[in-house]
Parts: structure tokens; sequence; C-alpha cells
């Protein structure tokens, strides 16, 4: 290990280190690379240079040269070698672009309970994509048209069914278009809200009365705070379909939520959120204040000249339910969401 090294050992900065040697460097195997990062003072293992890899979306190809060199793509999507820029030519004019896979790749155990929602299928675990709202409170997508953003917010619906009973969940629906008419029961229906309605009243009155019941008094014991225990009823799940349709310049008919979503584990409040991609995306306060809040971020099929949608992370063309999943640890891996059908 070189003397004086500063360089954290963490999974973040291996990756930029990696990220940044493949870009400066021809490094064509995993030893290779395993070595040039203990230069830099970073120790990895080759098991968790594969996974790595396999994170990153490494590939090799030949470089000017004619030998094999790995390559990932920029956290924007742009190329990080030379050779990243042959990918898309080659891949173009049918060449086989050779994967990364010197070692086997280990699978990384997937976090499963009863409540998890499982929402599709994604690379980085090779298994399922799981939401778990015992860890994370909120989730938002952002997708073209046509891309599943409705049949996202569907699949949320029915997950959530599926894994509570009535009394441990209750849905506020905010569906613009009425693509979730009759998806929800009216047992596990608290409001079901659409252009008709007055949206921002009654999102009003709702935080309102989520307030006063289970805002969290100066009585409430770090016990009763730990454990959540000062109050008892369902979770409150706002499911928002076309969100880009609640805002009207600058405002957001969403906003009467804004002052509870940093407190949501405490008062019982998941907000799941599916809009459409464009430049507007940017100036969403309500997802703006998701993402400082750590939610994950799925980015469907859309434009890259639309620039970074989530970030930096730009859209690509994909098909229906295709995804890019923006993690809060800052991780981007892809997944395939699961499809829900249409309730008859």
């Amino acid at each position: 290990m070189s003397g004086g090294s500063s360089i954290p050992q963490t999974k973040t900065a291996r990756h930029e280190a990696i990220r940044a040697l493949l870009a400066a460097e021809a490094i064509g195997s995993q030893e290779g690379l395993r070595l040039r990062l203990s230069q830099m003072g970073i120790d990895a293992t080759q098991t968790t240079l594969s996974r790595d890899l396999m994170d990153m979306r490494a590939t090799k190809i030949r470089d000017a040269r004619g030998a094999l060199v790995y390559t990932v793509p920029d956290v924007d999507g742009g190329p990080t070698h030379e050779a990243e820029a042959a990918r898309a030519k080659a891949q173009a004019s049918g060449q086989e672009i050779e994967p990364a896979d010197e070692a086997p790749m280990e699978k990384i155990p997937v976090p499963l309970h009863d409540k998890c929602l499982v929402l599709g299928v994604e690379e980085r675990r090779l298994g399922p994509l799981v939401f778990d709202p015992l860890r994370d409170q909120h989730l938002f997508l952002v997708g073209d048209g046509e891309s599943g953003r409705s049949a996202f917010i569907r699949l949320m619906a029915h997950e959530i069914m599926r894994t509570n009973t009535p009394d441990e969940a209750q849905l506020v629906i905010v569906d613009p278009r009425r693509s979730l008419l009759g998806e929800v029961p009216e047992e596990y229906r608290l409001a079901y809200l659409t252009m008709n309605d007055d949206v921002e009243a009654e999102l009003r009155g709702i935080t309102s009365a989520i307030m006063e019941k289970r805002a969290p008094g100066d009585d409430v014991t770090v016990t009763q705070l730990r454990d959540r225990s000062w109050w008892s009823g369902p979770e409150i799940w706002v499911l928002v379909d076309d969100e880009d349709m609640m805002m009207s310049g600058m405002s957001n008919k969403l906003m009467p939520l804004d002052s509870l979503l940093a407190q949501a584990r405490d008062v019982g409040l998941h907000v799941v959120i599916a809009r459409r991609t464009g430049g507007a995306v940017m100036n969403d306060r309500v997802i703006s204040k998701l993402r400082e809040l750590g939610a994950t971020g799925l980015l469907l099929s859309g434009s890259p000249d639309d620039g970074g949608v989530i970030g930096r992370v730009k859209a690509v063309p994909a098909s229906p339910g295709r995804a890019q999943v923006v993690a809060r640890s800052g991780g981007v891996y892809r997944a395939q969401l699961a499809w829900q059908p249409r309730s008859e």
C-alpha cells in the first residue's frame, strides 16, 4: 500500500478509481486492474472486482492497437475510454462485444421479507428488484410516453395490497388520466383523486389529519420514537401517476406533502411518483425533495437529448418497463420491471 494514501476504502471511491483508471489506461485483465488499484492504496479481491465490473456494466473491446481492454460507461452514459467510443459502432455493425466475465460472479443476497414489494428483475444481484418499505419510504419513476409509467404505479398498488391487509395499508391514488380506475378496491382506498378534484385541498386535509394523529409530541419517549409505538394504524401510501400534470409553472398540487416527506417514517407515510421526462424534471420541487431525502429513482425510456434526468444520469431509448435504477448509494444498474395486468 503506498504511503500516505487517503483514498477511502468504500465501494463508491473504488468505483470512481476504477472509472478513472480505465479512462486513462489500457487495462485488459482483472489482475492488472487489481495491481493498479493496490498502487493507489485500494485493496480489492478478485471477487470484489468481478462484482464491481458487473455493477459498472463493464465490457471488453479492442482498442486502436487491437488489444482487448476494459471499458465502462460513465455515470451519465458518456465514454470513459477511447474504446467505448467504438462500442456503439461495433454493435451497429453486428460485431461481438465480449462481456467482462473473467471470474465467476458471486450473487449478492437479496433482502426479502413478507413486506417487500417485488417490482421486477435486476442485473446487479441477478435476482428480484425489491422495494423494502421497512427501510425506504419513497420511490419515484421518470419516463417518456408509452414507457411503462402507469403500469408501474399499477404494479405498486397491487404489490402493496398483496403484502398488506386493509388494516395495514391505505392508498391515496392521484390519477389525472384515470389510468388506475378500478384497480384499487374500496377497502384499500383512502382517496381517489383526478383532475376533477381539488387535489391540493384534499391532500392538505389528509396531511393535516396525519399530523394531528401521528406527529410525535414532547411526551413521546426515545423508546417510542425508535419503535414508532405512540400511534397505531395503517401505513399511508400516496401513489401519483402523471405527476407532471400536477404542476403549473413553479407550483405543484402535491406540495401539501412536502412538510411530511422528511418525517415520513415517523408518521407512516410513503410517496410513490411517476412522471414524464423533460426539462421540467429539474424544476420539480417534489422530485427534488425526494432526491434530497435519498429516494431511489427509476429511469425508463427517454431521449438522451434531455440531458441529465436523475442527477447526471441520462435517459436512453428502451423497451417498455426497461429501467435504469439510480440508488441512493450513488450506484446505477439496470432492471426489467414486472408487468401487472389490468384488473377486469
